[in-house]
Formats: structure tokens, C-alpha cells, sequence
């Protein structure tokens, strides 16, 4: 299906694409594709609750929707849902163990929620995974403002991957 919201979608007119999504899922409201794309664009539109809650029900009926999974993390990270951003992405990465930049995603989430040695444990897989990708190496300052005891324990981590804390 090649909507006009969907074109919207990938001109990054997004609530332009909210908009049409919307107009769309009046008349076939059970249409997966229009409720992934709604959610797509709620979030980019900055409505992380009702991209999550849009999200969560394409999930419901196609629980192996990597796309939706993917992006209810990213609506739950920013909504300081950690907890639930992590669930995703490790049943994510529970599928796709190869995939670096799921790796790189729960380790900025999980340096946020304090777990420093998960996190870089995380952090290192992907530099593994993808040693020529510069984003692998972004994520680890991701949280300016780690706790105290987090910062000396990344500080640590961040020179043995040859990064250096801020």
C-alpha cells in the first residue's frame, strides 16, 4: 500500500502523516499498516504515549512486528519507560543477535537507567558487530548526567574502547 500518507511519512511531514494515518484508520481501522505508519508518525511527531499505545496495538494481533517493537522502544525510552524500552529491544535482540544498532540502542538505555556494566557490555557487542560504524560509538554519551558512581565505572570502560568520558 502506497498511501499518501505513507508518502508523507517519508517526506518527514509528520504530522502531516499523523493527519492522513488518522483519516485512513476512520475507514479501516483494523489495517496494520496504517496503524505501524500512525505510530511511525505520532512519534516522529513527538506524541511518544500515543505512538507507544498505537504501537502496542499492532503488536497485539502481529507480536513479531520487528518495526513496531523497535519503535515502541524508542516511544517508551522517551516517555522514561526504561524498563519497558529494554524488554523490547532485548526480545529484539533475542532474534536478531547480530544486529548492532539494537545492541547500541539498549546500552544508551541502559547507561540512563544506571546499569553501567550492562550497558557497555551492550556498547562493546556492537562495536564488535559493526567496528566501522562511528554510531556504535555515539550511544555511550548519550546521558550527560550519569550517577556519580556510574560516571567512574564508564570512565573506566570508555578507555579500554577507546572513548573518553566528558
Amino acid at each position: 500500500m502506497d498511501s499518501r500518507a505513507d508518502q508523507l511519512l517519508g517526506l518527514g511531514r509528520w504530522a502531516e502523516a499523523r493527519d492522513a494515518y488518522a483519516e485512513l484508520l476512520k475507514v479501516q481501522p483494523d489495517d496494520l499498516h496504517a496503524r505501524l505508519g500512525h505510530g511511525l508518525a505520532l512519534l516522529s511527531a513527538g506524541d511518544a504515549a500515543s505512538s507507544a499505545r498505537e504501537l502496542s496495538w499492532v503488536l497485539e494481533r502481529e507480536p513479531g512486528q520487528a518495526d513496531a517493537r523497535y519503535n515502541r522502544s524508542l516511544a517508551y525510552s522517551a516517555m522514561g519507560k526504561n524498563a519497558e524500552a529494554i524488554a523490547d529491544l532485548s526480545r529484539l535482540i533475542e532474534d536478531d543477535p547480530e544486529a548492532w544498532y539494537l545492541r547500541s540502542d539498549r546500552g544508551a538505555i541502559l547507561l540512563r537507567n544506571g546499569q553501567a556494566e550492562e550497558a557497555v557490555a551492550d556498547l562493546r557487542k556492537a562495536v564488535a558487530l559493526a567496528p566501522g560504524e562511528a554510531a556504535t560509538r555515539l550511544n555511550l554519551g548519550a546521558d550527560r548526567k550519569p550517577p556519580r558512581i556510574c560516571r567512574r565505572r564508564v570512565v573506566v570502560h570508555d578507555r579500554s574502547l577507546g572513548w573518553l568520558a566528558g
